[in-house]
């Protein structure tokens, strides 16, 4: 009997794997215990992506995830319970996980067509490259930018460390949210796109997006948070 239990159950592995599937890939995480109190919105998920390090992607098109304000307690819940609580909370918005990925996207229900174009723009190439996020983020940026602006120059700045950690990274006709995705799946961290001008024409040097991990920015209470990006040039 135990040998039959056994053969059953290696047969289902097997299958398993040849579906291209990987045990507990797409959890849903346990949270033990979270909880906030009339905070915004973007500054309780980015606690729960930093106290659960959890992937995460948010879509700003406005000031709404900041202006919301949130109260929430739980404790042994999945994830998703936690960032459906929250964002249940937020006028217009939603989130989602597709059953491919483990990054939690909180997004508003009907995005810009700007946010969405800016998203979905498609790098050819990324990478192999090895990196310190902050150097990961600078690039993905430089590459945005030759695929807007060919002739333009990018700037960027990076904090210095005195333990630098590395990721490596390749993606090839990847598309910009997929990239960020990758990114934070690597850090175990969060990814925010502040609200962008109505086109993609005039786009500022500095990018608008930023990721926050234990190897990136570590402060939630910024006063720009979901300040919108301004063309360049424009105040």
């Amino acid at each position: 009997m135990k040998t039959i239990l056994l053969m059953l159950a290696l047969a289902a592995s097997y299958a398993f794997a040849a579906a291209g599937g990987s045990p507990g890939a797409n959890a849903d995480p346990k949270v033990s215990q979270f909880a906030v109190n009339n905070v915004s919105a973007v500054q309780a998920l980015l606690q729960l992506s930093s106290n659960e390090h959890l992937p995460m992607g948010i879509v700003e098109d406005d000031d709404t995830l900041c202006k919301s304000m949130v109260s929430y307690s739980a404790e042994n819940v999945s994830a998703s319970a936690v960032v459906g609580g929250i964002v249940s909370q937020v006028p217009g918005h939603a989130w989602k996980r597709s059953p491919d990925s483990t990054v939690f996207l909180v997004t508003p229900k009907t995005p810009r067509s700007v946010t969405t174009q800016f998203l979905q723009l498609v790098d050819d190439r990324f990478g192999p490259t090895r990196d310190t996020l902050q150097g990961l983020e600078v690039t993905l940026w430089a590459h945005i930018r030759y695929i807007l602006y060919p002739d333009k120059g990018t700037a960027g700045s990076i904090l210095s460390s005195t333990h630098p950690r590395t990721y490596e990274l390749e993606a090839k006709d990847a598309s910009v949210q997929q990239i960020l995705d990758r990114l934070v799946v690597l850090t175990k961290g969060a990814w925010v796109l502040r609200p962008l001008p109505p086109t993609l024409v005039n786009l500022p040097v500095l990018a608008p997006f930023s990721i926050f991990s234990d190897d990136g920015r570590r402060g939630i209470t910024s006063a720009d948070l979901c300040a919108p990006v301004r063309e360049e040039g424009h105040k």
